[in-house]
C-alpha cells in the first residue's frame, strides 16, 4: 500500500513539471494590445473648428455604441508643409473631445484626417475636415523685427505677443565666405532682443531669420552695414575711487572686486543701508563708452533675487566734485534688470539663468560725452531689501 502512494504521488509530481516546461515554452506575443477587441471602431461626428496663429483646435463627439469597437485615441493626420509638404501626426485621450493641430508652416487652408483607433490599433474609416490656421508665431515675429547698427556688430528687438519657444538666429560671412550662426538666442518671452558683435569697423552683411519648435524657417532679413568701432577696457587700470554718500563695504567684499574677473568675488554694502546705494570707481582713462554687462550673484536663491541691483542709474564724470555731490556728473542712463520669464521671485526658467549668467548687458546712448569716473547709483534690489551686491562690471568703448 506504501508503494503504491509513492508511486502515485511521484507520476503526479511527473506530470506537474512537465506541464510547467510545456507553459514556459509556449511563446508570448508581449507586443500585441492587451485586451484588444478586432475590429473598426466607429467614426468622430459633430466636427467643429476653431482656428488660431499656426494651429487650429477640432472639437469633435466620439463613437458611442451601434456595436462597435470602442476607440482608444483620436489621430489627426496633416500636412503641415505646402512646398516640402512634411506631414505631422496628432493623438487624443477618449477622455478629452479636442484635438490640437500645430505647426502649419504658412496660413491658409489645410485638410485634416481623423480617426478613431481601437486598442488592437485599427483605424475607423477617415473623416476629412477643413482647417484654416493665421500666420504661425515665428512669422509675426520676424515681422516685428527692427535691426540696426551697433558697437561690434548689429542688434535686434523683435515682439513675441504669443510667448511662443523660437530660436532667432543672426548669420553672417565666415572666413571661408560662408554663411554661418554668430549668434542663436532661444526664447519664450514676449519681447526681447539679440546681438551679434566682435567685428570689426568694416562694411559687413548680417541676415536674421527665425525657427520655430516644428523646425519651420522664416525667411530672412538682411542688413548691410558698417558695425560702430568698440573695444573692451582694459580693467588693470580700474581703481577705487571711494567719495562721500558712497556706501561702507560688507563681508569684505570690496569695490576692486567688480574688476577683478572673478565671478566668484563680488562687491557687498553693509545690510540695513538707506537706499538708494552708491559706489564709485575710476576707469583709469577718458573713454567714449559705448555698452557695460553687469553680472548678478550666482546661486538659484540669489539670480534676480535678493540683493542683486533690479533697478539702478549709471553716472559719468570727467572731474567729480570731492564732497561727493553729484556737481561734475551726468547721468549716461537708467536701467533695469529684467527677469525674461517675469516669474515669481524664487522661480526661474532656463532662459532666466542662462541671461543672467551671461552677464545682463547695456547700451549707452551715443549722445553720452565721454568720461572717466562711473558711479553706480542702485534704487532698488531684487528684494526691495536695504542692501546691493554685484560680482563684476565689463565695458567697452573707443579710447
Amino acid at each position: 500500500m506504501k508503494m503504491t502512494i509513492k508511486s502515485y504521488t511521484f507520476s503526479a509530481n511527473l506530470i506537474l513539471l512537465l506541464s510547467l516546461f510545456v507553459l514556459s515554452c509556449t511563446k508570448i506575443d508581449t507586443q500585441q494590445p492587451i485586451h484588444a477587441k478586432k475590429g473598426r471602431p466607429g467614426l468622430v461626428t459633430d466636427v467643429s473648428v476653431k482656428n488660431s496663429n499656426g494651429s487650429a483646435t477640432i472639437t469633435y463627439s466620439l463613437p458611442k455604441g451601434n456595436g462597435a469597437v470602442d476607440p482608444l485615441y483620436v489621430m489627426a493626420e496633416y500636412e503641415i508643409n505646402k512646398v516640402t509638404h512634411r506631414k505631422r501626426q496628432a493623438k487624443a485621450s477618449i477622455y478629452d473631445n479636442q484635438i490640437l493641430v500645430d505647426g502649419f508652416n504658412t496660413a491658409g487652408e489645410y485638410t485634416v484626417t481623423l480617426y478613431s483607433v481601437s486598442a488592437a490599433e485599427e483605424k475607423s474609416d477617415p473623416v476629412q475636415v477643413k482647417v484654416n490656421p493665421g500666420t504661425p508665431p515665428f512669422r509675426e515675429i520676424l515681422s516685428s523685427v527692427n535691426m540696426m547698427t551697433d558697437f561690434g556688430g548689429i542688434a535686434a528687438t523683435f515682439d513675441n505677443p504669443t510667448k511662443s519657444k523660437v530660436a532667432v538666429s543672426i548669420i553672417t560671412l565666415d572666413k571661408n565666405n560662408e554663411y554661418y550662426p554668430a549668434q542663436t538666442l532661444y526664447t519664450a518671452s514676449e519681447e526681447g532682443n539679440i546681438v551679434a558683435r566682435g567685428f570689426e569697423n568694416k562694411l559687413r552683411k548680417f541676415g536674421l531669420f527665425i525657427r520655430d519648435g516644428f523646425d519651420n524657417y522664416s525667411d530672412t532679413l538682411w542688413l548691410e552695414t558698417i558695425p560702430f568701432f568698440e573695444k573692451q577696457l582694459d580693467k588693470t587700470k580700474f581703481r577705487e575711487y571711494n567719495t562721500p554718500g558712497d556706501n561702507a563695504v560688507g563681508y569684505n567684499w570690496v569695490v576692486s572686486n567688480l574688476w577683478d574677473n572673478n565671478l566668484g568675488t563680488g562687491y557687498h554694502t553693509q545690510e540695513g543701508i538707506t537706499m538708494p546705494a552708491r559706489v564709485t570707481f575710476d576707469l583709469g582713462e577718458l573713454v567714449k563708452l559705448s555698452r557695460f554687462k553687469i553680472y548678478q550673484r550666482d546661486g538659484d536663491e540669489y539670480l534676480f533675487n535678493h540683493a542683486n541691483p533690479r533697478l539702478w542709474t549709471m553716472w559719468g564724470s570727467v572731474n567729480p566734485a570731492a564732497d561727493g555731490s553729484y556737481s561734475g556728473w551726468t547721468k549716461l542712463m537708467d536701467c533695469e534688470s529684467v527677469k525674461p520669464s517675469k516669474s515669481p521671485l524664487g522661480i526661474l526658467t532656463a532662459e532666466d539663468k542662462a541671461v543672467a549668467k551671461a552677464g545682463e548687458e547695456f547700451v549707452f546712448p551715443l549722445s553720452i560725452p565721454e568720461v572717466r569716473y562711473i558711479r553706480v547709483e542702485c534704487q532698488q534690489n531684487w528684494s526691495n531689501s536695504s542692501m546691493l551686491h554685484i560680482m563684476e562690471f565689463t565695458f567697452w568703448g573707443d579710447r
